[in-house]
């Protein structure tokens, strides 16, 4: 970050005062007769022609509030449907620890 131009410096200022206008904001987690997580998952299989990588698409839901969610080409090139599908799993499983871990607030009902 050494040599920052005029462009950085406005584009910093920009960020910080969407920050500072947004500090309010978040996910309101709506009450539900059923508070469980779901999620749903799925890739597809060289689905980039440039690069023949594949892509994971997820998303968490928790009662009826999407809490997580991702659509990311996958770091490597998958040799088959199977192992695009496995990749999104793992990534999935990882995305719903990471939910888990944060939902373990005390004042969530989970």
């Amino acid at each position: 970050m050494h040599n920052l131009t005029q462009k950085d410096m406005i584009a910093a200022k920009i960020i910080l005062r969407y920050l500072a206008g947004t500090s309010t904001l978040g996910i309101t987690i709506q009450p539900s007769s059923n508070m469980s997580i779901k999620v749903f998952s799925d890739s597809d299989w060289a689905g980039c022609q440039a690069t023949r990588r594949s892509t994971t698409g997820l998303y968490i839901l928790f009662g009826k509030t999407i809490v997580s969610w991702s659509s990311k080409k996958q770091p490597t090139i998958s040799k088959s449907s199977r192992e695009a599908e496995y990749r999104a799993l793992a990534t999935t499983v990882t995305e719903v620890t990471w939910v888990q871990f944060l939902l373990r607030d005390p004042k969530i009902p989970f």
